[in-house]
Parts: structure tokens; C-alpha cells; sequence
């Protein structure tokens, strides 16, 4: 592990929280309107090449993946309208992991921290059966257990067996190359909503489309699992159903590489940088610490500068190596937080977005990823 400098050169610090600003303002304008804009002429180009993306996936490729994970989830408490329940996930293994929790069946529970290993819910009034998935990974992969709550009052109706969802038929697919699941078999059909869930396999981005339909773009062999779950205008969801996808082929970043998981874009971009790897668990800590602090974060402008400069006090102070630095590790890592952002309704091309008041979402979204970044980059520490 790299020696941490607690000291920072305030001109050093500007500098790196104006090369983030750069990176962002890039990767906005490109979410906006699907262009590329030119940095300033004494910057390095924003983002690197799919050839350079490719060879640099082929020489981390031999990176050998962290314990694997295993999720176990349970509830405490007693199980009735009006009273509290604790989903508790703290027996999962896998080292340091984080967690997801998720809501499959019955009416909505809102869970006060779905990103925590311990999270609670009141029990609503017209529940019956609430059904949950644990999502939990570490840099080797994820995996997910489901978990089924039924509730004392058998005076309410249960989930409506009128609903069913079906995720359509197993798939094999090649790295690099676009999957499309499809719902479209569910019934009623045209009377319902869609909910996709990954439940297994290396971590990737969905993408939901209109009605049944998501897609996602793999960026390493193996068996992806995905869950879906259909609900009716009421709200009330079905059991979910599930469909595996056999990913095959070499391990290689393609033109589609912005779709690519953002724990995976750390660690390739990372191995991508001489000597880099050396600097994996003090840069990771920096990303550790900022999702620890996200609470304390009004804004997004808060939370970069905080982030920035933290890892101010890690990188080389070279210039020219921090060019290489921010073109093929920051600007990537920048433009994947925006795009995440967006999801949550923060659009930051637009004016003003940086200093908007984050919601509740928006920073767990923002925790969420910094937390993936970090496991990333922690990955990257076997390429020496």
C-alpha cells in the first residue's frame, strides 16, 4: 500500500478540483446532446480510445478476483401492520461488501436505508405477504438471496396471483455484445409495470426500456442472473421470475464501453496508468471516506470538492503524470457519476445543477457509487 500525504499544496489541490470540473463539464455536455467537447488546449483528451480501452481490459483481465460473496438475509421483529421490521443482512460474507436491499412483493415498505446491512420498514396496513431480495458484492461479483415476510393479520388480502411476470427464456451472449431482456410473455398483458433486478453475476448497468424490455452490455465472461417483477397500476407486484444469461468470449471493453459496470471502469483504468496500482488502497479510501461523509454533503459541488481533495493527497504530483491521471482515470470515473446522477434526477449539464440541494436518493446514489469506485480500484491492486 502507497504511503498517504496528509499534506496538500493549495495551488495542487486547485488544480485537481479544476481537472474534475473539466471532466464533468465533458461528461454533461456529452449527456446532453450525445457530443464530445474539446478541453482546453493544455489538456490531455478526455477519454481514452476504444482501442486504448481494449488493450487496457486485455492486460487487467489477469487480475484474480477478491472471496466470493454470499448473502443471507433474515427479519427481526414482529410482523404486523403499523410495526417496525429489521431487515438484517450483517451474516452475509465476503469480507467488506456493500448492500442492497430490495422490495419484490406486496405493498410498498419504505426502507429507511436500503443501502445499509441493517435496514427498517413500518409494515403497511394492506400487507399480507412482503417479499425482499438482498443484494450484496465485493470486487469478485455479487449475489442475492431473497427473503419472504408474512404478516399477522389475516383479515388483509394477499398478492395478486392475477399478475405474472415472466422474464423470457434463458440467453448466451459474448462480451462486449448488447443483451436485451425481455418481458414480454407477462400477464395481463398491457395492464402492468416493469421492474428489472440483477440477482447475480459480475455487476452491470440496466437500462430499462419502454415496457418489458432492458438491456445491459457485459464486460467479463461468466452467468449474469436478472429478476423481474411486474405490478399493476395499484401497486400490488407479482412473484418475481428469473432468467440466467452465459456470457462467453474474452474479457475486452467494446465501443459500448460507457456502459461498462463503474467498479470494473475503475479497475481497468487504473491498470491502465504505469505504477498505478501501487496507489489502489489509498485511492479507494479516499472514495470509502467520501461515501462515509455523504451526508454531510449539501450539494454536488460539495461532495467532488470533498472527494477531489482527498485524492489531491494521493496522486503523483508530476504534472504531465497527472495528465494521464485525469485522462484515463478521473474523466472516465467523472462522466459514469454524472450518467448515475441523472437517473436520480440531477441533471448536471443543466445551469445551477452543481449547487442544487442533493436529495436522500441522489446521495445514495452518489454513496453507491463512490463505494463501487472504491471497490474497483481496491481490485486493481493484483496488477503490478
Amino acid at each position: 500500500m502507497s504511503r498517504s500525504r496528509s499534506a496538500v499544496a493549495p495551488s495542487s489541490g486547485r488544480a485537481v478540483l479544476v481537472a474534475w470540473i473539466v471532466a464533468f463539464s465533458t461528461a454533461a455536455a456529452q449527456a446532453q446532446d450525445g457530443t464530445r467537447s474539446p478541453g482546453p488546449a493544455d489538456q490531455p483528451t478526455p477519454i481514452a480510445s476504444t482501442r486504448s480501452v481494449e488493450s487496457i481490459a486485455d492486460r487487467s483481465a489477469k487480475a484474480p478476483s477478491a472471496g466470493a460473496v454470499r448473502a443471507v438475509p433474515k427479519a427481526e421483529g414482529t410482523a404486523s401492520p403499523g410495526l417496525q421490521v429489521t431487515l438484517d443482512g450483517t451474516a452475509s460474507t465476503g469480507g467488506r461488501v456493500w448492500y442492497r436491499w430490495l422490495q419484490t412483493v406486496g405493498p410498498v415498505a419504505a426502507i429507511d436505508d436500503p443501502t445499509a446491512s441493517e435496514a427498517r420498514f413500518v409494515v403497511p396496513p394492506d400487507a399480507q405477504t412482503l417479499g425482499f431480495v438482498l443484494v450484496v458484492g465485493n470486487a469478485s461479483g455479487v449475489d442475492a438471496k431473497s427473503l419472504s415476510i408474512d404478516i399477522d393479520d389475516p383479515e388483509r388480502d394477499g398478492v395478486d396471483r392475477s399478475l405474472k411476470a415472466d422474464a423470457g427464456d434463458d440467453q448466451a451472449a459474448k462480451v462486449g455484445r448488447k443483451v436485451v431482456l425481455n418481458g414480454v410473455r407477462s400477464e395481463p398483458r398491457g395492464q402492468i409495470r416493469y421492474r428489472w433486478v440483477q440477482a447475480g453475476g459480475p455487476r452491470v448497468v440496466l437500462k430499462a426500456g419502454e415496457g418489458a424490455t432492458a438491456t445491459f452490455v457485459p464486460a467479463s465472461s461468466g452467468t449474469y442472473r436478472f429478476a423481474l417483477i411486474v405490478s399493476s397500476p395499484g401497486g400490488v407486484m407479482s412473484e418475481p421470475a428469473t432468467v440466467e444469461v452465459a456470457v462467453g468470449g474474452t474479457t475486452r471493453a467494446s465501443a459500448d464501453a460507457p456502459s461498462m459496470a463503474i467498479d470494473e471502469l475503475a479497475r481497468v483504468s487504473l491498470a491502465s496508468i504505469e505504477g498505478g496500482s501501487k496507489y489502489a488502497d489509498d485511492l479507494s479510501k479516499s472514495f470509502d471516506s467520501a461515501a462515509d461523509s455523504i451526508g454531510t454533503f449539501r450539494t454536488f459541488a460539495d461532495a467532488i470538492g470533498e472527494t477531489t481533495r482527498r485524492l489531491d493527497a494521493v496522486v503523483p504530483r508530476d504534472r504531465d503524470r497527472r495528465a494521464v491521471w485525469i485522462e484515463r482515470l478521473f474523466t472516465p470515473l467523472m462522466s459514469r457519476i454524472v450518467a448515475g446522477l441523472k437517473d436520480d434526477g440531477l441533471d448536471l449539464a443543466q445551469p445551477g445543477a452543481q449547487a442544487k440541494p442533493l436529495t436522500r436518493a441522489q446521495k445514495i446514489r452518489l454513496a453507491e457509487q463512490f463505494r463501487y469506485a472504491a471497490a474497483g480500484l481496491r481490485s486493481a491492486k493484483a496488477v503490478r
